[in-house]
């Protein structure tokens, strides 16, 4: 936090140097502030060269942006003397200039009959923010211009709707296609891991349908343009699309983080279950699976791992995963697993949508006899290196096996039991990897006592034990352990790592009286104690 004191002497080549720089960037700072009105409201004057022009603002944030990513240096005889980018952001924080940088969200509309120059603004304020909020928890919280926000990205979908009506060639277009990319990505560096942000920016009229929108205007670029005559078109949509499919995910999507948000009881209380249900009110879902299928075709792979990553946050309850079936998730998933099973990422991200939709006990029945089961196996074995995917692939053979006796069966027909300790034992010290195979264990084990042996002969007691050592995984690698038939109990460990006996319910017999009998002198007892007390 003390990143913006100059501890050099300030005769000194040096300490010159960074008195300087600081001061010239504080005045950066001070002089945006000339275009922010008392009411927090924008106002420019006309003329290129007037110090309250539009292009004098855009000059001064690009100036701001440079420094808060490269710093600054200069060389003292023969010396290099810098200042790191985190001493611009530092004094950013220190000046309170992002609610100035806030204000200037709202810039468009302000050019006094330079309309262009305004909203570049806007567009070059989002961009140092991105840069400021992802860089700065404190800045990112600090972030209040929600509605601005909402505002900001409402317009600029109503902007490329016209431009690619008018189809007045590439540039108009292009630029629309550019401001929408960054103002969805500033709206994920404002709420990743900020969990007040994230009820803050939903709570504002029209967030979710705003992203809606726009990954629907998107979509139509994406769709109309044709692929040879202008593909530039096609890769900024996509970047676009990526970033506001994005969005979803980071707004719901859990996250332990700094900012716990609200909380009930003292605990922190995450809002990702109730920010999924209105995108799925919104109808998001049949949107999201046009992306993923319009991604596959045009083997954006990056894109395709993005619209997966948001379906899966939003398969939360029965509900949403029926509907992202009817869709047609089931197909573009298993089509992720068979097509580009050799793309580790979107391998990761189809095993999460394949494990969330396996909460359905119907479902899951049916993922094991369409060769998804099949393709998540092969995709365990190809990347047994990937600690997400093993995870992911052991939390999926859970799920399909829980309370389902048939799909256990079918799991071990196919191997799977091999797999789901082969991942155990390359990730041993992944203590998300031993949960989610100790559970995988005691799920095919416990209603399918027939398959212990096969379990016994592929040496899963010892790699069970071996799971039992984590505070995450013990209570999972303690029944698979129990079910398997094999003598197990709780052992705890002091600070200095020695053993100590952990007495269970039931192991020592209780030091109390289980009789009762009456006392015949209970009255003159009670007499005595209440003439002490007198």
């Amino acid at each position: 936090a003390a990143a913006y004191l100059s501890l050099t002497h300030p005769e000194s080549e040096r300490g010159k140097f960074e008195r300087k720089a600081i001061k010239e960037f504080i005045d950066l700072l001070d002089g945006l502030d000339r275009f922010v009105q008392q009411d927090g409201s924008v106002r420019f004057i006309a003329g290129e060269h007037a110090e309250e022009s539009p292009r004098k603002a855009i000059s001064d944030l690009e100036r701001i942006i440079s420094l808060c990513t490269k710093g600054s240096e200069c060389e003292y005889s023969a010396e290099i003397v810098s200042l790191a980018p985190k001493t611009y952001i530092v004094l950013v924080l220190r000046a309170n200039a992002i609610y100035t940088l806030m204000s200037l969200l709202g810039a468009s509309g302000a050019g006094d009959g330079d309309a262009e120059c305004a909203n570049e603004v806007a567009h070059v304020a989002a961009k140092c923010l991105i840069i400021l909020t992802s860089r700065n928890v404190a800045l990112r919280t600090l972030f209040a211009a929600f509605e601005s926000l909402v505002t900001l990205l409402a317009s600029r979908i109503e902007s490329l709707s016209q431009a690619f009506a008018a189809n007045e060639g590439l540039a108009p277009l292009e630029y629309e296609l550019k401001f929408l990319h960054d103002i969805t990505l500033l709206i994920v560096a404002v709420c990743r891991g900020c969990e007040s942000n994230k009820v803050k920016f939903v709570r504002s009229k029209g967030s979710i349908d705003s992203i809606i929108y726009c990954i629907k205007a998107l979509l139509v670029v994406m769709e109309s343009v044709e692929e040879n005559q202008q593909q530039v078109y096609i890769d900024l949509a996509e970047k676009a699309c990526d970033s506001s499919c994005k969005c979803i995910v980071v707004l719901c999507k859990f996250e332990e983080s700094r900012d716990a948000g609200p909380s009930v009881g003292g605990m922190a209380v995450s809002s990702s279950h109730d920010h999924a249900q209105e995108f799925h009110r919104s109808g998001v879902v049949p949107l999201l699976i046009k992306v993923t299928r319009y991604s596959q075709s045009k083997e954006s792979l990056s894109l395709a791992s993005t619209s997966m990553a948001a379906i899966r946050v939003l398969a939360i309850n029965d509900e949403v995963v029926q509907a992202f079936v009817a869709g047609g998730a089931l197909e573009t998933t298993r089509l992720a697993l068979s097509i580009y099973g050799d793309n580790p990422t979107l391998v990761s991200v189809a095993l999460g949508v394949v494990r969330n939709i396996c909460g359905n006990d119907e479902i899951k029945t049916t993922l094991t006899g369409d060769g998804t089961l099949q393709e998540v196996l092969i995709c365990m074995r190809k990347h047994l290196s990937v600690a997400t995917i093993q995870e992911h692939g052991c939390g999926t053979l859970a799920a399909m096996a829980l309370r389902k006796a048939s799909n256990a069966c079918t799991i071990a027909s196919l191997d799977g039991a091999r797999d789901i300790l082969n991942a155990m034992r390359k990730h041993e010290s992944n203590v998300l990897v031993q949960r989610q195979g100790s559970l995988a264990c005691r799920n095919i084990i416990s209603r399918s006592p027939q398959l212990r042996d096969t379990f016994m002969d592929l040496g899963s007691e010892e790699v069970l034990r071996k799971a039992g050592r984590f505070q995450g995984s013990v209570d999972e690698a303690y029944s698979a352990l129990r079910d398997l038939g094999c003598q197990v109990g709780m052992v705890k460990f002091d600070e200095t790592g020695k053993q100590v006996k952990l007495q269970m319910f039931g192991d020592k017999k209780a030091a109390f009286n289980p009789s009762f009998k009456e006392s015949k002198d209970i009255q003159d007892r009670i007499s005595a104690k209440a003439n002490q007390s007198c």
